[in-house]
């Protein structure tokens, strides 16, 4: 079980790194930025890190608005990133 949730947060940690350097591009991947924070924010959940999973998103929520993109990933949360 530990194994698990350290193999999720390595994940995580890794999409949130690769999500920074797509922002770093140019032009800026916004939106490729964008799924990498969803993707990186339900590693975290999954991991018991739920503080983390919701900078994530909120990471996300932000660059999705800026780009007009944000009912792409609506689908994609999980009911409780509105809690």
């Amino acid at each position: 079980m530990a194994a698990a949730q350290e193999e999720n947060l390595r994940a995580a940690l890794v999409l949130e790194q690769a999500a920074q350097c797509l922002l770093h591009t140019s032009p800026p991947h916004v939106r490729k930025y964008a799924f990498h924070m969803v993707l990186s924010g339900l590693r975290y959940n999954s991991c018991g890190q739920q503080q983390l999973g919701m900078r994530a998103y909120r990471c996300e929520s932000e660059a999705a608005v800026s780009s007009h993109c944000s009912a792409t990933f609506c689908s994609i949360y999980p009911t409780s990133h509105s809690n």
